[in-house]
């Protein structure tokens, strides 16, 4: 939903034809038809992008400046792509402008957010991401968990780390956080690390439980999973605009999860009006990643510092910043640190035969 200056609310999704005329009055308005025309067309043009040949080398611009040399209308830009986008990276708008747009091409085109039909059904894991979690933590031997890491400092022999109970002695160490808080609990961090941690921002963004549904769309045929809400006091056509410093995002969890009620609940990403505080049931604050251009360069030099000084990185943030890609970074991170275990083993091979002969 969008709030215009003239006080006209549009509210529409993309679910079929009735809720994308939720509001009946679209049918007449030209400016609605060409927003619809328009995400026809980016879909072909970002489709072609994304098949490139190598297109995050292929095509360096941002996503700010495509759309303005594609000539795409205001209310594309701001009532359908950047929405989108911002909801997916839990990002304001305005920084979504600088994401590259080849990646951004490539990512909506592997999850099929280019497709008007056919498009694949995502899939939630029942109960929510702590099924799986806790299924990992019961299969480590020594999970120790409310224990915060305060320091790391790397050795030839070893690494030291640091916590509140005392200091401990460890062959490797795997950093399965956020790129700033690694780079924070570093002790001697090299010049490399810190060029590619540090060039990652994080957003900060606020969640809130409640069940205030006067934060959705007047109209519930415009009610989706996710419900992005933008409200702007003024409005300009040049595309370079900070309409709202962050994502307002109204999460519809009875369309996300199987919940034992019937009752709507929502999770409202960084509130642009606050709910009912008698409806809040709990708020919790997150730490996002950016992903722009520079964010995207220091992503390929992760392999630069993989194994140096016995030291190994993962997280959501090497990848697109889902849990998804925090599994294969862990993966990635694990299959390093045994490649390289097995090298040492056997480089120490005809040392250990020459001292037994």
């Amino acid at each position: 939903q969008r709030l215009y200056p003239s006080g006209r609310r549009l509210e529409w999704s993309g679910a079929n034809l009735n809720t994308v005329f939720a509001q009946r009055a679209n049918l007449l308005r030209p400016r609605f038809w060409r927003m619809l025309g328009d995400i026809l067309r980016f879909n072909r043009e970002a489709t072609e992008l994304a098949e490139a040949a190598q297109p995050a080398l292929a095509d360096t611009r941002s996503v700010r400046d495509f759309l303005h040399a594609g000539r795409y209308s205001d209310d594309f830009a701001h009532g359908f792509f950047l929405p989108m986008a911002a909801c997916i990276w839990s990002c304001p708008t305005s920084q979504m402008l600088d994401f590259p747009v080849a990646t951004m091409a490539r990512f909506c085109h592997n999850h099929g957010l280019l497709q008007v039909t056919k498009r694949p059904q995502w899939l939630t894991v029942r109960g929510g991401a702590r099924q799986y979690v806790e299924r990992i933590v019961t299969r480590l031997p020594d999970a120790r968990l409310n224990t915060p890491v305060r320091r790391v400092k790397r050795f030839d022999m070893g690494v030291e780390v640091s916590t509140d109970t005392g200091t401990e002695w460890f062959d490797h160490v795997i950093l399965a956080c956020h790129s700033d808080q690694a780079l924070a609990l570093l002790a001697d961090a090299s010049q490399t690390e810190r060029e590619v941690l540090g060039a990652i921002r994080y957003q900060p963004n606020r969640a809130v439980l409640h069940t205030d549904t006067h934060l959705l769309p007047r109209n519930p045929r415009a009610w989706a999973a996710w419900n992005y809400e933008s409200a702007m006091p003024s409005e300009r056509h040049d595309l370079g605009r900070t309409v709202q410093p962050t994502v307002c995002l109204h999460y519809l969890i009875n369309k996300l999860q199987p919940v034992p009620f019937d009752r709507p609940v929502m999770v409202t990403m960084n509130p642009v009006r606050e709910p009912e505080p008698s409806s809040v049931l709990r708020q919790i604050d997150y730490a996002h990643p950016v992903f722009d251009t520079a964010a995207v360069a220091a992503q390929s030099r992760i392999p630069e510092l993989q194994g140096r000084r016995r030291t190994f990185y993962c997280g959501a943030w090497c990848g697109y910043g889902f849990h998804e890609d925090g599994l294969k970074a862990g993966y990635a991170a694990a299959n390093a640190l045994l490649a390289q275990a097995s090298r040492h083993a056997l480089e120490s091979l005809p040392s250990m035969q020459a001292e037994v002969m």
